[in-house]
């Protein structure tokens, strides 16, 4: 399956909303779900929304569109022009998959599934899709750095995300990163290319960064039958 990732810009107040309206697949019978939703996060004016599919880009607004209100719901929540339809508007909307790393893990682990949404500078998202790329921070823990299932950087001109799943416990993975990105170079690269107030060259003003950075997950909202 391909997994697909959409950005969307939302007005203020209405990213639960759009967020539970992308999350709503038509029901179908076991085994023939070609869109499966793996998360869907929000962020003040952003919805991020993550599916892996086998239809691809196509398949995958195929069936948010089905829903009979997506296309009102998109106007409303999201300010979508009436100029365009709602699938020409989640095309629109699609992030590139930039960089990405997954390795396989026993079903019997916990992954927890998190977001970060970087406050990219004007022009500097291209930089800082490189960067990013580059992978894992040098002087991770082995520990931390084996807890993670999966990495990706999806990206959209200065919108600029990280996806990852990892069975590390949140906090004990900000205590390890909040260590090591400040003091291996990484922090004053991103000083330069993120608008923050903090200094990302300090523990204190790195866990700052993340903690605000971080989106929200949003659950599910199950499938809806066809008429």
């Amino acid at each position: 399956m391909e997994r697909v990732a959409l950005g969307l810009p939302v007005e203020p107040g209405n990213e639960t909303r759009v967020a539970r309206l992308l999350r709503r697949l038509p029901a179908v019978p076991a085994g023939e779900a070609r869109t499966e939703t793996v998360a869907t996060f929000t962020a003040p004016r952003r919805v991020l929304h993550i599916a892996d599919t086998t239809g691809g880009l196509d398949g995958l607004v195929a069936d948010l569109t089905a829903h009979p209100d997506v296309a009102a719901g998109l106007r409303e929540l999201c300010g979508m022009p009436h100029r365009l339809s709602a699938a020409s508007y989640l095309i629109r909307a699609r992030l590139t998959r930039w960089a990405h790393y997954a390795r396989p893990y026993p079903a019997r682990l916990t992954v927890r599934r998190r977001a970060l949404l970087y406050p990219v500078r004007p022009g500097k998202g291209e930089e800082l899709r490189r960067l990013l790329a580059a992978g894992v921070a040098p002087g991770t823990s082995q520990q931390l750095a084996s807890a993670l299932i999966s990495s990706t950087i999806f990206a959209r001109q200065d919108l600029v995300v990280r996806f990852w799943e990892a069975t590390a416990d949140p906090a004990e993975e900000l205590d390890n990163i909040a260590r090591v990105v400040p003091r291996s170079g990484l922090g004053a690269k991103l000083n330069r290319l993120l608008d923050v107030e903090q200094d990302l060259t300090t523990d204190a003003g790195f866990r700052a960064f993340f903690t605000g950075c971080a989106m929200s997950p949003v659950p599910g909202a199950g499938a809806w039958a066809r008429p």
